[in-house]
């Protein structure tokens, strides 16, 4: 799966006095739901705060290799990425998955040995409604 797969919304807003940015994949969640019952965040800490909660153009640059690196090695037959949320010095990116334990371990293995000049969180959690989903498209 890479980016064109699928259509991005983009969406910007301010929240508590800080700008945020949000891209959500487009998807039919009517129909993934079916087999992705778990939600994956894999969120990405700034190295340097700024007052306006979104990054410099210097970690930009290292955000956007992630993002790349993510679409490479997520597995197509299980994973899909979902969202893309930037603002309060933090990216998480949020996928959903059929497999949440092989998602860890490919976590581990590969995405946390990726990131080096950035500390990360993982996190998933059963969402088998999807609400995540549908409450970043605004539904």
């Amino acid at each position: 799966m890479n980016k064109s797969d699928h259509n991005w919304g983009i969406y910007k807003g301010n929240m508590d006095g800080k700008s945020y940015s949000m891209r959500v994949n487009d998807v039919d969640y009517k129909d993934m739901s079916k087999n992705y019952f778990y939600k994956v965040g894999i969120a990405v800490p700034f190295n340097w705060t700024t007052e306006t909660g979104m990054p410099s153009r210097v970690e930009l640059e290292s955000l956007n290799g992630i993002e790349d690196y993510l679409f490479k090695v997520i597995r197509s037959d299980k994973d899909i990425m979902v969202a893309v949320v930037t603002g309060n010095n933090v990216e998480e990116f949020i996928f959903y998955t059929s497999d949440p334990e092989s998602f860890a371990e490919l976590y581990k293995k590969k995405i946390q040995s990726y990131i080096t000049d950035h500390k990360s969180q993982f996190y998933y959690k059963e969402d088998k409604n999807w609400d995540t989903y549908l409450a970043l498209k605004g539904k």
